[in-house]
């Protein structure tokens, strides 16, 4: 089956099992959960299967957060930690899978956020040219290879491509989740740095907001 043909049956399929990978800027390890999804957009319906965090060897932890700091964080440790990241994401894609009792052929997609090692929501300038800009590692072409399961990536990238300041990405999420005709609500997030989505009672998706709280 060609991948075209592979992702028209999977848009097809009523309910999809998933695997979500992330690692958040206190970089304590990968972050993993087993969900089955069901419906599209505001119609999805998800059940939590399974989670858990795999802890980072300490030299990893150390190797990136030495990426964080301009200083030590040179191309080439970049480029890779971006493979051996990838490695360790897939490892933990396939371990939340055999704990949950799933064949990883049995997981339709993986959702990778990766790891950020540098965030720029404000504009720079470079001759004519001005951009916001993000940075995450763990590569996803090394997921797909080491799973066999097709892979998506580059969330918080596709957010300031798109004009956003690519943090935090949950927004949609949330107010597939929690919103209420009932009562506003703040969902608040503590991780390594905090951010809020606001979601005003019986409101419309372009009425909620979303915004970094601080450290």
């Amino acid at each position: 089956m060609n991948p075209i043909e592979k992702l028209a049956k999977l848009q097809s399929k009523r309910r999809k099992i998933a695997v979500g990978l992330m690692s958040g800027t206190s970089a304590d390890g990968v972050s993993a959960v087993l969900v089955e999804i069901e419906g599209n957009w505001l119609n999805t319906k998800f059940k939590i299967i399974g989670h858990k965090t795999y802890p980072y060897p300490n030299e990893v932890r150390e190797k990136i957060f030495e990426l964080f700091d301009p200083e030590t964080g040179t191309v080439d440790k970049i480029c890779t930690m971006n493979f051996i990241l990838g490695k360790i994401f897939a490892q933990a894609a396939l371990k939340i899978a055999e704990e949950c009792g799933f064949p990883i052929g049995d997981v339709d997609f993986i959702a990778s956020h990766g790891q950020t090692i540098h965030h720029m929501p404000r504009k720079i300038r470079i001759a004519n040219y001005e951009s916001k800009s993000t940075l995450q590692i763990g590569e996803p072409s090394v997921i797909a290879e080491e799973t066999g399961v097709l892979t998506i990536a580059d969330f918080r990238p596709k957010d300031v491509a798109a004009g956003g300041e690519g943090a935090p990405i949950s927004a949609y999420a949330d107010y597939i989740i929690f919103r209420s005709s009932k009562a506003s609500r703040a969902i608040q997030n503590i991780g390594g740095i905090a951010n809020v989505t606001y979601i005003p009672k019986s409101a419309d998706l372009s009425e909620v907001i979303a915004f970094d709280t601080g450290p």
